[in-house]
């Protein structure tokens, strides 16, 4: 096979996704959501060049909820689109709490795993089955 020449090869166009942590967090059945614009989602967010995904997910769980959690562990990855279309590759946490499930902030909100009564962005169901939820919603 003959080999790409340099020019033919910087034509080329990648187009590698945007690497994200979402945190499945659920307390006695529910599983907690923070509010963004007119839905809810899981927190999580962006990782940090050179920042490890397992700190990653740590960080935005503390930044959006107010929750520090040690314990979370990955259950897989998802391929999604954001808010503009990007390409998304979200790795998904899940940590189990015994206690402390009271909404630690004013926009998060724990919701029943049998259905949230909320509106959901898009992708969030996705992530839950990846996380072993997909049943309930």
């Amino acid at each position: 096979m003959p080999r790409q020449s340099k020019e033919d090869a910087a034509e080329k166009r990648y187009c590698n996704p945007l690497p994200i942590v979402l945190a499945v967090v659920i307390c006695r059945g529910k599983v907690l959501v923070v509010r963004r614009d007119n839905f809810y989602e899981l927190p999580g967010g962006k990782i940090e060049c050179g920042e490890p995904p397992e700190h990653a997910v740590v960080r935005e769980v503390w930044e959006e909820t107010g929750l520090r959690l040690e314990g979370l562990k990955l259950r897989g990855a998802l391929w999604l689109r954001g808010y503009e279309g990007e390409p998304v590759l979200a790795l998904v946490y899940r940590a189990d709490l015994e206690s402390g499930c009271s909404p630690p902030r004013g926009d998060t909100l724990f919701v029943n795993i049998s259905g949230t009564g909320v509106e959901l962005a898009p992708g969030t169901r996705e992530a839950l089955a990846v996380a072993g939820l997909g049943k309930g919603f």
